[in-house]
């Protein structure tokens, strides 16, 4: 009797066992998650401030001179722009001095 006893002590502690495992790997996948998904909202946000530098840069190089603005970008180079998810701040320093990009997520 007491053999049986303890089969079914060792397949309940199994089971509990499972359960405390597979909860802590499921936290572990959720923490995770979080940590990339946060990671991919700056990248984005990079990628994007990329994308103007990019078009500033073919302006200047096919037109000699820097945009005024991101509209102008926008008409004449098919920059998009979601302003949307994102908030532009450009300035022009000089006529002949790179502008100042930031673009930050809203």
């Amino acid at each position: 009797m007491n053999r049986i006893g303890r089969e079914r002590d060792y397949g309940s502690l199994a089971r509990w066992i499972t359960v405390a495992v597979t909860g802590a790997l499921a936290v572990v996948v959720a923490v995770a998650l979080l940590q990339i998904s946060g990671r991919t909202g700056e990248l984005s946000t990079e990628s994007v401030e990329r994308a103007i530098r990019s078009s500033i840069v073919q302006c200047y190089a096919l037109e000699g001179a820097y945009p005024p603005d991101l509209a102008f970008l926008e008409t004449n180079y098919g920059l998009l722009l979601d302003e949307t998810r994102y908030v532009f701040d450009y300035q022009v320093p000089g006529a002949n001095v790179f502008p100042i990009v930031r673009v930050a997520a809203k």
